[in-house]
Parts: C-alpha cells; sequence; structure tokens
C-alpha cells in the first residue's frame, strides 16, 4: 500500500522564524502529495493555528499538534 510521504516542522525557530525560506517548501511537499504537519510543544493549540496563518502557511489545523515538552521532553 502506496502511504504518502509524512514530514513535520517546528513553529519557533523554524516555521515562524524563516517563514520567507519555510513556506515554499512547505507548498512543494503538500503540491508533491506529502502530508506537512508541525509539531510543535506551544500552546494553546488555537495560538499555534494563528500563528501558522498569519505567517502564510496553509496548515490544516488538525495537522498541528501540540505536545506536551514537560511530559515528553526533547522525545
Amino acid at each position: 500500500m502506496n502511504r504518502p510521504l509524512r514530514v513535520s516542522f517546528d513553529i519557533g525557530g523554524v516555521l515562524s522564524k524563516r517563514p520567507d525560506v519555510f513556506r515554499p517548501r512547505v507548498a512543494a511537499l503538500t503540491a508533491g502529495g506529502a502530508e506537512v504537519f508541525v509539531l510543535t510543544d506551544m500552546h494553546p493549540h488555537e495560538k499555534s493555528v494563528k500563528l501558522m496563518h498569519d505567517n502564510g502557511y496553509a496548515i490544516p489545523p488538525e495537522r498541528i499538534l501540540n505536545a506536551d515538552y514537560t511530559t515528553h521532553g526533547e522525545r
């Protein structure tokens, strides 16, 4: 079974720091059929969604995943 490539990026220091660099990359991955996710320890979820929208990313809210850094650390 062929499944799409899944790629995840961090918000802080990556997507929000260099949107001019990463917006075209995210768009190209999406256009090529990849599923692009955001994994962040930023909370609340609505803040993460707004930040992605404000930076011009078209990543669906359900693909923005908020981790619990206190519980999981760098894992």
